[in-house]
């Protein structure tokens, strides 16, 4: 169910539509009849306030998707109805798609970053492993060289 007849697909179209109907009912005839031809805006008003209309809403906007809503929105009616549908799919694989490639390349990134901290922390293991051998050979080495010490003390 139609609730206005004519399609508005901007807020500035709903605004000048509500002007115009206050001046036809300022103007009009009281039982209704209106003889005052209401102006239609030319072509090249209409394209600056829609551009007045689009740098409003940019600088308006509060956050990165209404920025984007800014920029897709005159894309979207450039574009036109039958290659919408297909733009939107292209722009929505684009976006998932990307954003798959960033999840692999940060998980990536993050498994790499997991491998290198295992492989310094085996070196690590590994090097205090290899001082405590010394620690124990050397120790032995000086228990063996003083048993033979004393074995001297003890023969002379």
């Amino acid at each position: 169910m139609k609730l206005y007849p004519k399609k508005l697909n901007s807020l500035e179209e709903l605004k000048r539509e509500k002007q115009v109907l206050k001046y036809a009912r300022k103007h009009s005839k009281p039982d209704g009849l209106m003889d005052i031809k209401i102006p239609s805006p030319t072509p090249k008003e209409d394209k600056q306030s829609d551009y007045l209309s689009f740098f409003g809403d940019l600088l308006t906007s509060r956050n990165t998707g209404d920025m984007l809503m800014t920029f897709g929105l005159p894309l979207l009616k450039l574009v036109g109805r039958k290659t919408e549908k297909s733009l939107l799919r292209t722009v929505v694989g684009e976006v998932f798609g990307g954003y798959l490639k960033f999840k692999m390349l940060q998980l990536g990134v993050r498994g790499v970053k997991l491998f290198l901290h295992k492989q310094k922390a085996k070196k690590e293991e590994h090097k205090a492993e290899k001082k405590t051998e010394q620690a124990r050979q050397q120790r032995k080495s000086i228990t063996i060289k003083q048993r033979r010490r004393e074995a001297e003390y003890a023969t002379h």
